[in-house]
């Protein structure tokens, strides 16, 4: 059984609340999750690239929101990852090693992001913070990814994967 992205979105984005709340109580030395990018790159995997973009737009404004970022360059930041995720590796998602090596690209991309953004002047944190932020949040990514896709996949009979197209069926 495989949901649409409305009907995901409508569970997902209220789920993402809970968590960024719970996340946003934790110290900021601690390795967390990033969850807005975990379900960006899932769901642009899952969808293509417009859910990508439109599930982006929502994660990063949400994740703008519940920490010192700014939503709208959080929203545009993970709305162009959603899209070029989704649009470039979206026929490829039956192969599951694709899962935390995406994210993992999309923790170093953001941490990228951040720190260009501070070489245009931008207020986001200096180097060593960026560089500290995508260690600890990259590894946290991957302790949490495998958690929520099985959290999605069994709990909503939601298959995450898209299983592999046999010929002649």
């Amino acid at each position: 059984m495989t949901a649409g992205p409305g009907r995901v979105a409508l569970i997902i984005l209220p789920l993402l609340v809970l968590f960024l709340a719970g996340q946003a109580a934790w110290p900021w030395s601690w390795p967390r999750p990033e969850w807005g990018l975990i379900v960006v790159t899932v769901m642009a995997l899952r969808y293509g690239g417009r859910a990508g973009a439109w599930f982006g737009l929502a994660c990063g404004a949400l994740v703008g929101l519940f920490s010192i970022g700014n939503p709208g360059l959080l929203a545009a930041l993970y709305a162009l990852w959603g899209l070029s995720l989704g649009g470039l590796l979206s026929p490829y998602a039956d192969r599951p090693l694709l899962y935390p090596l995406s994210l993992l690209s999309a923790t170093v991309s953001m941490g990228v992001a951040l720190w260009l953004g501070r070489s245009l002047g931008l207020d986001l944190p200096g180097i060593y913070a960026v560089r500290h932020w995508v260690v600890s949040a990259s590894l946290a990514n991957l302790v949490a990814l495998y958690p929520f896709l099985w959290f999605v996949q069994h709990l909503w009979g939601y298959y995450v994967l898209k299983p592999l197209k046999v010929e002649g069926e």
